[in-house]
């Protein structure tokens, strides 16, 4: 064998070990992602339900009654596209709507911006008011 030969040899193994590396690379950044999402999607499904079961507390109580809650939404929460009518809330997050039924109607604005977000819940004589 000559020592251009092996030089030849070498640079092309090494340039498929590099080309499968860079394969297994790309899939665990591709799930790595996915999986990003899904806990979002989680956190975003978390707020929801614990808006829903405030609304539900409250609603117990006469017209008047607040409660303060903090819940945290994920980065990439769209306030855009979430919206609160009659007794659903329906957060946007991602590309999901998380939705959540509450026993009855709901007024107000959905939270304006993701990350820990504190909400004013007051009952009144329609059913509950999120400011």
């Amino acid at each position: 064998m000559r020592k251009g030969q092996v030089s030849v040899e070498y640079t092309v193994l090494l340039g498929l070990f590099l080309f499968v590396l860079l394969g297994v690379i790309i899939f665990a950044y591709s799930q790595y992602k996915n999986l990003e999402n899904e806990i979002y999607v989680l956190e975003g499904q978390t707020a929801a339900q614990k808006i829903c079961a405030s609304i539900d507390h409250i609603s117990r109580f006469d017209k008047g009654t607040v409660q303060h809650i903090e819940v945290y939404l994920p980065p990439n929460y769209n306030p855009e596209k979430s919206f609160l009518k009659d007794n659903v809330i329906n957060l946007r997050v991602a590309d999901s709507d998380l939705n959540c039924v509450s026993q009855i109607p709901i007024d107000g604005q959905p939270p304006s911006s993701y990350g820990k977000t504190r909400l004013i819940l007051e009952r009144t004589d329609r059913g509950v008011v999120i400011r």
